[in-house]
């Protein structure tokens, strides 16, 4: 039984880890209650330990007190408020010292009384004041006032009654808070949510539609209190379904928000809410540059307000609707671009099976089980028996093909390497009962296998981001799209030989670019390629077994490569001469067709990279697609097409106007130049290796030039200009026919 002196004990409760967290357990008034103070003692391995236990007991001590004194000090108000006040309540009507001066018979009852109201007291005044002879007025029944010397009678405070229905609140994933009913009555307890919600008060209509929603659940909180307590029924709840109405309609609403991307700048996009409790984004194409001055910013801000108004307009007229896209409405939680890193959220989770494993591992570790790995053969057609491991694990089998084989043992010869081969099965069987044993290899996680491979890939997209592969984002977003039209829902349990097929033929035949084009066999290799190195990451995870990328043929693939467009010297010429509408783009393009570098080089190049030695000049830039530097000196034709620096910084860019996407007008200069080619930028990289071979330059040398890694790369002008040496052989034959 608890004592009355001690209304708050310590208490412990071992955890998994080895230490024990402590907590108070209250008793009052009737009722139990928990607080725990998030202090723990550790094992006692050593004096260091004891040391900081002893500290941390003493600070639980500490609290403990100070929660006595509490509960104490609010049964002393109780009693004051009792012996002060006696005719307020009936209870201290009956417990006040009836002491009268007409009737002196009844004086030495009194005094009994009153002294047995102070022995019952003596514990609380005594804990909560620590004096003793304190005086405390009584009010008795004829309404004199009398003094009684020592302590006061501890009066039993009645403690408040909990209302049935309590409005509570549960934060939701996108900010919010949806309402609901914490319902205890008659010793039962029952939730009813409302289906009501406050959001994130961002704006003053936001603030104003909260208000709403707590006043319609303040009625439908008092109207349930009558239903559970009174048993009242209400069959027409008009008038609180018109005022929930009323809200959803108000909470449709279009704010303007920003999210910061990796490089720094803010990216802004619409906040829409439509429907009933239905919420989407639309991203507005602007962006807050974090170089910018505060004015541009406002400038920018403003424009998306506009945008904002155009938007709410459509939900007030009936108009909106959701768009599909790139930069289409996406449902609430399913944005792609929400600044969620999936690779940390899946290793977090990781994390955690993984010690629930432990945890699992460690209980099965005695258990008796049957030998995980076992010797199997399968018959081949030649008469050689193919040897291969079966191996159980958790219920799990798998098997692993050894690529061993017995032959018929005709003679002894056959016998002896038999046997050798048999030594390395056992060998190897042995080590995979090691590696499953030590717990290094051989068990998957079966939960994992079942994740779909879109929600794969968005892992590995940003895990190879967070590696500094800038690249792999918009190579693994076009595959994703890819993936997404063709099996949605397809899980990486279902990733094989037939499924990679089917989904090659799907990019061939049927599957339509954003440049409302079949993707060519190149592009295809290329997104095999990145479902290649998504599944290896699979494997090394642990998830899957093997790579159904690699059992692929790709014999449809090889052969009648991409055709690379270039120029001849003639061709250049008349480009030279030709005038185009964006001089700036013309002189950049001319530029690279007499040094070789990309587009994304040229608009990033700066006057620091150029570098000039006497009469010499070259290029010094850290390339943006390989990340390898390139040293590359210019000819005099290329610092022809150079804009002149004049009073330019060496931060300043060398192109500073041309733009950031556009450049349609090359192919329109290229024909009023009187060539039928499909010329874009990227032409004039493949003129310059074309026309340094075509003047003899040797292969590799051109390879550096160009930034290639690798000099196979560089080989396919190679072929371009052997077929033209074959074509002006050819001339000869033409000259001397008869």
């Amino acid at each position: 039984m608890r004592s009355n002196n001690e209304p708050v004990r310590i208490r412990y409760k071992d955890l998994a880890n080895g230490t024990k967290s402590i907590y108070l357990d209250t008793y009052k008034s009737g009722k139990r209650s928990y607080e725990f103070l998030k202090l723990y003692l550790l094992p006692e391995d050593d004096d260091k330990a004891k040391a900081v236990n002893a500290e941390t007991l003493q600070k639980a001590e500490v609290i403990k007190n100070q929660r006595v004194q509490e509960i104490l000090s609010g049964k002393l108000e109780i009693v004051k408020a009792s012996l002060e006040h006696p005719a307020s309540t009936t209870t201290a009507s009956k417990k006040t010292a009836r002491v009268s001066k007409k009737e002196n018979g009844n004086t030495a009852k009194t005094g009994k009384s009153t002294q047995g109201k102070e022995r019952e007291v003596n514990e609380v005044v005594g804990a909560v004041s620590g004096r003793e002879g304190h005086q405390w007025k009584f009010i008795d029944d004829d309404g004199e006032d009398r003094a009684i010397d020592g302590t006061i009678k501890k009066h039993r405070g009645r403690p408040n009654k909990r209302e049935a229905v309590t409005l509570r609140f549960k934060n939701l994933a996108n900010g919010s808070k949806s309402l609901y009913f914490d319902i205890y009555y008659n010793g039962e307890r029952k939730y009813e949510f409302l289906k009501l919600y406050i959001n994130p008060e961002i704006t003053e209509a936001d603030k104003q539609n909260n208000a709403l929603v707590m006043e319609t659940a303040e009625r439908l909180k008092e109207r349930k209190m009558r239903e559970v307590v009174n048993g009242e029924t209400f069959t027409d709840p008009s008038d609180e379904l018109n005022q929930v109405e009323k809200v959803e309609e108000y909470t449709s609403s279009v704010i303007v928000r920003s999210r910061k991307m990796r490089n720094g700048d803010r990216s802004l996009f619409l906040d829409i809410y439509y429907g009933k409790g239905q919420r989407a984004y639309e991203s507005v194409g602007l962006y807050l540059r974090k170089d910018d001055s505060e004015e541009k910013h406002k400038e920018i801000w403003k424009e998306a307000e506009k945008k904002a108004k155009e938007r709410m307009k459509a939900l007030k007229d009936g108009t909106f609707e959701k768009r599909v896209g790139r930069r289409g409405y996406k449902p609430h939680g399913e944005d792609p671009d929400a600044n969620v890193d999936k690779y940390k959220e899946y290793l977090a989770t990781k994390k955690v099976k993984t010690e629930i494993a432990v945890a699992e591992t460690e209980r099965k570790r005695n258990s008796k089980t049957k030998e995980p790995v076992r010797i199997r053969f399968k018959e081949l057609a030649n008469g050689n028996k193919s040897v291969y491991l079966s191996i159980n694990v958790n219920g799990r089998r798998t098997y692993d093909y050894l690529r061993l084989y017995l032959i018929p043992e005709v003679d002894a010869a056959a016998r002896e390497q038999n046997k050798q081969t048999m030594q390395a099965v056992y060998a190897i069987k042995a080590q995979r009962i090691m590696s499953i044993t030590n717990g290094i290899a051989g068990l998957k996680d079966k939960s994992r296998i079942k994740m779909r491979l879109v929600d794969w890939l968005e892992i590995f997209r940003d895990a190879q981001v967070e590696r500094g592969r800038q690249s792999a984002r918009n190579w693994v977003n076009s595959v994703l799209n890819a993936v997404r039209e063709h099996s949605p829902n397809v899980t990486l349990a279902e990733m094989t030989k037939e499924y990679c097929n089917g989904f090659m033929v799907f990019l061939l035949n049927d599957y339509i670019t954003y440049k409302h084009t079949h993707p060519s066999k190149s592009t295809v290799m290329n997104y095999l390629k990145c479902l290649k190195a998504a599944f290896n990451m699979a494997i090394e995870e642990e998830i899957m077994d093997d790579n159904p990328v690699l059992r692929l043929r790709m014999d449809v693939l090889k052969g009648g490569g991409t055709k690379r467009e270039y120029l001849t010297v003639d061709e250049v010429k008349r480009l030279i001469d030709t005038p185009c509408k964006r001089e700036d783009i013309k002189a950049a393009f001319l530029f690279s067709c007499f040094c070789g570098l990309r587009i994304s080089d040229v608009k990033s190049l700066k006057w620091k990279n150029i570098i000039t030695e006497g009469d010499k000049t070259r290029v010094e830039i850290l390339q943006y697609k390989t990340k390898q530097p390139l040293y590359l000196p210019l000819n005099k034709q290329a610092l022809r097409w150079m804009p002149e620096r004049g009073s330019a910084s060496d931060e300043d860019k060398v192109f500073p106007t041309l733009p950031s996407k556009n450049y349609d007008c090359i192919p329109e200069w290229s024909r009023a130049a009187g060539i039928s080619k499909h010329v874009t930028y990227h032409v004039s990289r493949h003129t310059f290796a074309t026309m340094e071979l075509t003047m003899g330059a040797d292969l590799y040398t051109t390879s550096k030039l160009l930034g290639h890694t690798e000099v196979r790369t560089t080989q396919i002008y190679a072929k371009i200009i052997n077929k033209k040496k074959d074509e002006a052989v050819s001339l000869l034959d033409s000259a001397f026919e008869e």
